[in-house]
């Protein structure tokens, strides 16, 4: 798969990644379409956070299939796309 992968101040790349797996019970894995950085992610690409390390993978708002939806959630048919 694909991910936006922070090599250090203001340096990330978008890479071959291997595919996510299952590691705790309550895990998921999802397909995601697209995705990107955004601004509270600009202190982890200006290298402001002393844990990143090289290879970290960046990127929290995903744009996926909505899932089964409960019935006080906005009218939505399953696999719309929307923001995570």
């Amino acid at each position: 798969m694909k991910a936006v992968v922070w090599h250090g101040t203001m340096d990330v790349r978008v890479e071959d990644v291997p595919d996510p797996r299952i590691v705790n019970p309550r895990d998921a894995i999802i397909r995601v379409t697209s995705t990107a950085i955004c601004g509270s992610d600009l202190h982890l690409y200006g290298g402001l956070i002393p844990t990143m390390r090289s290879g970290d993978i960046l990127g929290h708002d995903p744009n996926r299939p909505a899932p089964t939806r409960g019935p006080e959630t906005a009218p939505r048919a399953p696999g719309t796309p929307d923001l995570a």
